[in-house]
């Protein structure tokens, strides 16, 4: 008789084996991914307004949650920027000639 815990254990290290499984295969086989890639925006050129609704809709739904939220660490993002002002002013203006010379 197996225990329990030791059925656990055989699920996660199945899990484990086949994400590397996985994981190889598409290491070996670069296309694959280009191919799921390719159908996931074909579905979503397809089905753009459909996506688009339920993204506005999931926003419409937690937008007062995601305020809050914003509020909560509206000073530590303040304190963030102060810190890091130079960075990422710079980053704006790398960004902002990239754009420009495309």
């Amino acid at each position: 008789m197996i225990s329990c815990i030791t059925k656990i254990k055989i699920a996660e290290n199945d899990k484990i084996h086949r994400e590397r499984l996985r994981q190889e295969y598409l290491e070996a086989n670069p296309t694959k991914q280009a191919a799921n890639a390719r159908r996931k925006r074909e579905y979503y050129y397809r089905h753009r307004e459909r996506e688009l609704q339920r993204l506005k809709d999931f926003y419409n739904n937690n937008k007062d949650k995601y305020h809050e939220r914003y509020i909560k660490n509206k000073d530590k993002i303040k304190e963030y920027y102060q810190a890091n002002k130079e960075k990422i002013l710079e980053k704006q203006k790398i960004y902002r000639q990239s754009k420009k010379s495309t």
